[in-house]
């Protein structure tokens, strides 16, 4: 897995969580891509591609993520899990540089 790779599944994943009960469709995710930072090549995530990452997530993360009238949405959340998993993405994505990456528990 490259760096890439990782920052679009933190990338994901944060946008997820901040769109909570609501759900985001697939093109609602590719228009908020399509501006971010973190897209230099200005590429979409093609269907099959955006399917291989939420399967992703839920191996790594443990998030079940579901989709629902069209709307992708984070069906269950763990709290003291998935907060710490919310902070973490958070400080990762404020920069790209791993040295920049503060523990949100060991932070003093």
């Amino acid at each position: 897995m490259n760096n890439s790779q990782v920052i679009k599944y933190f990338w994901l994943l944060d946008n997820l969580i901040r769109v909570g009960d609501h759900g985001i469709t697939l093109e609602e995710i590719n228009r908020l891509w399509s501006r971010s930072k973190h897209n230099d090549s200005h590429t979409e995530f093609a269907q099959r591609t955006f399917y291989r990452y939420i399967n992703e997530l839920r191996t790594i993360f443990g998030v079940d993520i579901r989709r629902s009238c069209g709307r992708y949405k984070i069906n269950a959340i763990y709290s003291s899990e998935f907060d710490i998993t919310s902070n973490i993405v958070n400080n990762l994505l404020k920069g790209s540089d791993s040295s920049s990456f503060k523990c949100p528990e060991c932070a003093a």
